[in-house]
Formats: C-alpha cells, structure tokens, sequence
C-alpha cells in the first residue's frame, strides 16, 4: 500500500512530523476497510480549486469538502485520488464544534469508504457513512490527535 499527498497550495502543507502522522492514520483506515492493494493520493487545495473539479468533472456547481476518484481498479488492486478543499474542512470544525484534526480525519475517513463501496447519496446511505466514519475516527483517534497542524490557526 501507499499512500501519498500532494499539495495545490504550498502554505497548506505541513511539516514531516504532521505528514507522517496523516499518512499512518490513512494507511490504518484503508488497511480496516479495503481488502485491495491500493496506491491513494491525496491532493489538499482551496475551495476555489475544488470547485473547479466539481464543476468540471461532476457537473456540480456547489463547495464541498472533498471528491474521491478510483481512477484504476483490478481484482486486487485500486488507483485512487481524494482531493480535499482544506477551507471547508476548518470552515465545517467550527460550523460543527470539532478540532481541525478531527474534522480532517472525518474527510478522509469519508474518501476511503467511497473507495470501499458505501455511498452518501440518501438519507439511510448518509447515516451508514457518517457512522462508519465515527468508527473510524474513533478506533485511530490515538493517531490523528497526536498532529498539530492546522494551517488555519
């Protein structure tokens, strides 16, 4: 498995220490939920970026906090890229009373269960996916606290 981020915008990127600590947390959560070999990029931008995505590649004219894309999958293994729009990440910990860490360890928990198969689109699925990503953040919550990056604060 691997795991990589890239960065669309330089300041949001954080130091080694933060970076292995998100990495450790993405590959526990995959290594719980994906039964394939998988290679994932995230790739962390602005909301203006983002939403060039959505526009272009989803036909949807709205912000959101991320949009996961398998890009290749085979029997065993899966090719995917998560982006994350960091502003709404730090936008939706305050609007919902979570840590910027928290939050960002909601969004990408919620990108790897797209890539497991669990949908978002009705109310039961939204239930189901906001549950299974509680799990997530709960059964690794000693990794994801350990990180002090917010490049918010």
């Amino acid at each position: 498995m691997a795991v990589y981020f890239s960065f669309a915008v330089a300041e949001y990127k954080p130091d080694k220490e933060s970076l292995k600590i998100w990495r450790e947390f993405a590959q526990s959560v995959v290594n719980q939920i994906v039964v394939k070999k998988i290679r994932l990029r995230f790739v962390i931008m602005n909301d203006e970026q983002l939403l060039e995505i959505n526009r272009q590649f989803l036909s949807h004219d709205d912000y959101t906090d991320i949009i996961t894309f398998p890009l290749e999958e085979t029997e065993t293994h899966l090719w995917a890229e998560i982006y994350i729009s960091l502003e709404r990440v730090a936008d939706n910990a305050a609007r919902f009373g979570f840590s910027f860490a928290e939050e960002f360890a909601r969004v990408m928990s919620h990108g790897i269960l797209h890539l497991s198969g669990l949908g978002d689109k009705s109310l039961r699925e939204k239930r189901r996916m906001r549950a299974a990503e509680q799990v997530q953040i709960d059964s690794f919550r000693a990794i994801w606290q350990r990180s002090t990056w917010n490049p918010f604060a």
